[in-house]
């Protein structure tokens, strides 16, 4: 997968979980040959939101589109088990990626513990 920009290496994802189980789904990213980052997500609860719980990427391959294409593939997959929105949290510490995820559409929803909670509409 090679962005526009042409900026991210190709990317291979490994993925588990099965479609239609309220199960934990897990998708490695590899490039250039290793693992380089993760999406772990949860299949929607009752009010349609299925929740990114880590979104990760190595910060050795950080700022070449990584990240989007993770995000992406967790919309994508979200909106395959018919949810309706994309919830997550970040630490509200120095390094956060709430920045990068507001400016991606997430709407902060509440903060608790120091952690800010936030939502995407599908």
């Amino acid at each position: 997968m090679v962005g526009s920009s042409g900026r991210c290496p190709p990317a291979t994802l490994h993925r588990s979980g099965a479609p239609g189980e309220r199960t934990p789904w897990f998708a490695a990213i590899e490039a250039d040959g290793r693992i380089v980052g993760a999406l772990l997500m949860a299949l929607p609860d009752d009010d349609g939101t299925a929740v990114l719980w880590r979104l990760m990427v190595d910060r050795m391959h950080q700022g070449r589109g990584i990240g989007q294409i993770a995000l992406d593939l967790a919309c994508e997959q979200a909106r395959s088990w018919h949810a309706s929105s994309l919830s997550l949290t970040w630490c509200d510490l120095p390094g956060h990626a709430g920045e990068w995820y507001e400016r991606q559409g997430f709407v902060r929803t509440g903060s608790a513990d120091g952690e800010i909670s936030a939502r995407l509409s599908l």
